[in-house]
C-alpha cells in the first residue's frame, strides 16, 4: 500500500516539474509593440490606459484618448512587469498567451486587464 502512495506522489511531482520546466518566461522582446485594451475583469476601463506601447529601450507610452504618459518598464522574475512613471513604481503579475498576442495584467483582488497586440 505504501508503495502505491509513493508512486502516486512521484507521478504528481514529475508532472509539476515537467510543467514548471516547460513554462516559458516572458521576455522584453515579447512585449515590444503596441497593446490595446480588449477586456477587463473586476476593474473599470476608466482606471486603465487604452493603449500601452513598449519600446526596446525599456521606455513606453501609455495613452487614453488624447492623454498620454511616458514610463520606464522591465520584466522581473519572468512574469512581473515593473512600471515607473511620474515618480511612482508599480509591479504587476502578467501572463502572455501562447501565441504572444494577448497580455493579461493580474492585479490584487482578482482584477484583470487584457490587452491585445496590434
Amino acid at each position: 500500500m505504501a508503495k502505491k502512495n509513493w508512486l502516486g506522489v512521484l507521478i504528481i511531482v514529475s508532472v509539476i516539474l515537467v510543467i514548471g520546466c516547460n513554462a516559458s518566461k516572458i521576455t522584453e522582446k515579447n512585449l515590444v509593440g503596441i497593446w490595446e485594451l480588449e477586456n477587463t475583469e473586476n476593474i473599470s476601463r476608466r482606471e486603465l490606459s487604452g493603449n500601452d506601447e513598449f519600446f526596446k529601450d525599456g521606455t513606453g507610452i501609455s495613452s487614453q484618448g488624447s492623454k498620454s504618459i511616458s514610463f520606464k518598464w522591465q520584466i522581473r522574475d519572468g512574469n512581473r512587469l515593473q512600471f515607473e512613471a511620474s515618480g511612482h513604481t508599480e509591479i504587476s503579475v502578467i501572463e502572455l498567451s501562447e501565441n504572444g498576442k494577448l497580455l493579461t495584467y493580474i492585479y490584487d483582488n482578482n482584477r484583470k486587464a487584457m490587452y491585445r497586440k496590434k
